[in-house]
């Protein structure tokens, strides 16, 4: 590459050289380039190549201006990707063997020790019952579980499905109980298209569509942010068969909780487009001291009280966030 490199930046030189007038008069009369130090990339080939290709968000005009460069420009570009791509190819595989090894290293350490984890309970348990497919255990197992309920079945894994399908699916009152929106943990091996594979094979699917912890401006609120017209692309699954829909949601009337600022009721949901992360900080902070420093009062079993610090909930993405905004 670097011989390459040398070699086209120097054609690249003698075509800008040859062209010298012509790019200034071009970077002068036009109108978003003019104001810029554009004239002096003129006189150096490898600097123009870096502010092209490696500076953030070069304008495209100045890809117009230089275009008589592109044509040694490019396969240099073409080059670099491919080494790019070669060399986070070649990084991933070290790193998975590199794993492959520290793995065996600690099943090693454990079974010295006499120690399992949870995931050898899981792909042990597997062993026994889907790839030996022993029976005396599977007959073991349903006698003891007459119906199963699985709870945030959304968490689940493949191996953790196979385990549950091949031993209670047609033996047994089985139920997956889970919301597919709620499926955050898939560095802990939480699988979606799990849930997909069990959607379709079970033999009905139920929904609960009416939520009683919260009241019916919140659940209004979100119904209309999740799904604001009919056929909405909620979660951008597009036509695919494998989707999470989101259901229109019912409230339990029973709660009464609402907020108030001056006698008017606030809107349950308001959200805000900030253009990077101190803008959002300052919004959320301007939003607090609202809450907690004019007339704005929550009703809560059935009287109205002033909006308290310990009312206030505030998420954040991590621990360094908290002390931000703390």
């Amino acid at each position: 590459f670097e011989t390459d490199f040398k070699a086209n930046c120097k054609l690249a030189q003698a075509y800008l050289n040859a062209n010298a007038q012509d790019l200034i008069t071009r970077i002068q009369n036009h109108r978003n380039a003019k104001n810029k130090d554009l004239i002096k990339y003129i006189q150096h080939a490898k600097a123009l190549y870096k502010l092209l290709y490696y500076e953030k968000n070069t304008p495209n005009y100045v890809f117009d201006i230089f275009s008589g460069v592109l044509e040694w420009f490019e396969p240099l570009r073409h080059q670099e990707e491919q080494i790019d791509q070669s060399l986070t190819a070649f990084k991933y595989n070290v790193q998975s063997k590199a794993l492959d090894e520290v793995f065996l290293m600690v099943q090693s350490r454990l079974s010295q020790l006499g120690v399992i984890t949870f995931d050898d309970m899981i792909s042990k348990l597997h062993h026994a019952v889907v790839t030996k497919d022993n029976k005396n255990l599977h007959q073991s197992l349903r006698q003891k579980y007459k119906a199963v309920l699985i709870d945030e079945f959304q968490d689940t894994d493949k191996l953790q499905f196979e385990l549950f399908n091949t031993l209670f699916n047609k033996h047994s009152i089985l139920f997956y109980i889970g919301d597919p929106k709620q499926s955050i943990y898939a560095w802990r091996k939480a699988d979606i298209n799990t849930y997909f594979m069990a959607r379709h094979l079970v033999r009905h699917v139920y929904t609960m569509n009416t939520n009683y912890r919260s009241s019916a401006s919140v659940i209004d609120g979100l119904n209309h942010f999740f799904l604001p017209e009919e056929n909405f692309d909620t979660f951008a699954f597009g036509q695919s068969a494998d989707a999470i829909k989101y259901w229109h949601v019912k409230a339990n009337n029973t709660l009464k909780s609402s907020v108030r600022a001056d006698w008017y009721q606030q809107k349950p949901i308001l959200y805000t487009a900030c253009k990077d992360k101190q803008t959002l900080m300052n919004s959320c902070l301007h939003h607090l001291k609202q809450l907690l420093e004019s007339n704005t009062e929550l009703f809560i079993k059935d009287q109205w009280r002033p909006v308290k610090t310990s009312d206030i909930c505030i998420l954040v993405r991590s621990n360094k966030e908290a002390a931000e905004i703390q």
